[in-house]
């Protein structure tokens, strides 16, 4: 299935705008669902049609591999530049351009609509390995404006909205089973955790929880290391050593190093979950890593959390 024209056409032209105007996705919520989908930190995932990366950047920082499939150029330009941590690829969502039980994870993005066909849910079928999850997202606004826009301004939308794609009619006879986590196949479709009381809406379960020994991925405020970017730079300067073995073979990247920061700004649970794997590099990073000491914890909710961090180490031999 090629992309559908209504799609090419307008955001092909327009992934800037797209980017500045497009809504992002809410944290709690996108936390949330994490939560219930119980993927681990370790996984790799895809963000499928993921466009300029508006729900990509959040899935950076929870997953160690991030697999970002957008078929337009322009988009995925603007998906590199903003969401470098991840792996920008050309495809389809007929045409995965992964292995056969690839991921741990698909997530779609205020997408589907576009390519709900028995053809797509296969080939998302295929790349997900055993157990996996296809997660599906979509942003709806909380209510009317207050106060109303005017009428002027809704003849402007109307005239600029990309018009509604067609309706989908391939699924009508087709069986969408899911999988629980125990990877048990279930031959229907799981009930919304709350009703919507006819609004459209569908909400997140709200319970308390002791967030004390909680590993928050998404916070208000992110740890940091003391002093910001100069300090850091300047105790890399000092304590990252370039290891021999990469440097006389010209090994160079970036390692992304992923660690725990607690209340108390103590760093653990420290591992490499990117970059090159030869020539010690990862095992430098981890190493200066755990040298570096006390970071800066941080803040949700306006208390200090334990917290998960991802930190770039780079190496460049300077040739």
């Amino acid at each position: 299935m090629a992309v559908h024209d209504v799609a090419a056409r307008g955001f092909g032209d327009a992934a800037e705008a797209y980017e500045q105007a497009r809504p992002s996705y809410s944290a709690d919520a996108v936390a949330w669902l994490v939560e219930q989908l119980g993927i681990t930190p370790g996984a790799t995932v895809c963000d499928l049609a993921a466009g300029t990366g508006k729900l990509t950047r959040q899935l950076v920082p929870r997953y160690a591999r991030v697999l970002a499939v957008e078929p337009l150029e322009g988009m995925r330009a603007v998906l590199e530049r903003v969401v470098p941590g991840a792996e920008a690829l050309e495809g389809t969502a007929s045409a995965i351009p992964l292995e056969a039980d690839a991921v741990d994870g698909v997530f779609v993005g205020e997408a589907f609509h576009w390519f709900s066909t028995a053809e797509t849910l296969a080939e998302i079928a295929r790349v997900l390995r055993p157990g996996g999850t296809l997660a599906i997202l979509f942003n709806q606004a909380d209510g009317d404006f207050e106060p109303p826009l005017p009428e002027a301004f809704w003849d402007a939308y109307r005239a600029a909205a990309i018009e509604k794609p067609p309706e989908q009619t391939e699924l009508d006879d087709t069986k969408i089973a899911t999988v629980n986590q125990a990877g048990l196949k279930d031959d229907g479709i799981i009930a919304p955790p709350v009703s919507d009381a006819g609004k459209g809406v569908v909400e997140a379960p709200k319970k308390e929880e002791d967030d004390a020994d909680k590993i928050f991925t998404k916070v208000e405020i992110e740890s940091s290391y003391p002093g910001g970017d100069g300090a850091w730079a300047r105790f890399l300067n000092k304590n990252l050593h370039y290891p021999d073995e990469a440097l006389n073979n010209n090994i160079e990247g970036t390692v992304m190093v992923q660690f725990v920061v607690d209340q108390e700004g103590n760093v653990s649970d420290v591992q490499a979950v990117g970059g090159p794997t030869d020539g010690g590099l990862r095992e430098e990073a981890i190493r200066v890593i755990k040298k570096s000491g006390k970071w800066t914890a941080a803040v949700q909710n306006g208390h200090k959390v334990k917290s998960y961090k991802r930190q770039p180490v780079g190496f460049k031999t300077g040739e």
